[in-house]
């Protein structure tokens, strides 16, 4: 048994909307200190609706969501605004992720002085002003600092990606939630971000849950994949495992999908 703990626990979610829906259907996942864990499926298998729950955007049927040790399902709106912190994502469109009046600066900094003061160690070497805290965080995800005081509209999707990353991980958050973060990119620009994802983790010992409809990224990237269909999940194994005789009917399928 492992002793690596869990930063994210579910178990059991649930999750059916008012049109009957179930969206998911008794979802268990679990994501250790410093892992990738991958989640595929096709779309309306209940990827995003599970990330939506993990996030606390929205509510559940029944189920448990723990977070470093706490029930987040048991907490209060307040507390649940504070337990979200912990939590950052990147979406698959990176437009939507800025808002377009504010300087990149603006945006980039935007979760970490919400934090009030409590600047993570790779950056206390670059705490004294706004500038050089941001310009570290573009330097992390390779962009320069130049870009600063552009607006989101000046930059190309590759790079907005890149900034919605450097935003994620500037609260040294316990998990970032990765959600078809390549989908919208051409293929150049695809692997050069999955290559930088995989670069701060193990730089970082960051945690992540790596959603995509894409095997072929979720495989590149991720330590554990987790198939999903219809809200259920089919077949959990290491990466490694891919190919492995045992895997579930539906996981060969998308093996085959990918293969073509």
């Amino acid at each position: 048994m492992s002793l690596v703990p869990d930063i994210l626990q579910i178990n059991q979610l649930t999750k059916q909307y008012s049109c009957g829906h179930r969206a998911l259907d008794g979802v268990s996942l679990s994501i250790k200190r410093g892992e990738c864990a991958g989640l595929v499926g096709e779309s309306g298998s209940g990827k995003s609706t599970l990330a939506k729950c993990t996030l606390l955007l929205e509510g559940v049927d029944g189920g448990e969501v723990w977070l470093n040790g706490q029930p987040l399902h048991s907490l209060n709106k307040k507390e649940q605004r504070e337990a979200r912190k912990q939590m950052q994502t990147v979406f698959q469109n990176p437009a939507a992720s800025f808002n377009p009046k504010l300087k990149m600066i603006d945006s980039l900094l935007e979760p970490l002085e919400e934090k009030k003061g409590q600047v993570p160690v790779f950056l206390a070497h670059a705490c004294e002003s706004r500038e050089r805290m941001a310009s570290a965080l573009l330097d992390m995800v390779g962009l320069d600092a130049a870009h600063l005081y552009a607006y989101p509209h000046e930059l190309s999707g590759g790079q907005k990606q890149r900034a919605a990353i450097a935003r994620a991980i500037s609260t040294e958050p316990s998990l970032i939630i990765l959600d078809e973060p390549t989908a919208s990119l051409d293929v150049l620009v695809q692997a050069d971000i999955l290559q930088l994802l995989r670069r701060l983790q193990q730089e970082l010992g960051l945690s992540y849950l790596f959603i995509s409809h894409d095997l072929a990224a979720v495989y590149s990237i991720s330590d554990r994949i987790f198939v999903m269909k219809n809200g259920q999940i089919e077949d959990v194994f290491e990466s490694k495992d891919l190919y492995a005789e045992e895997r579930h009917t539906y996981t060969k399928t998308l093996v085959h999908l990918f293969e073509q």
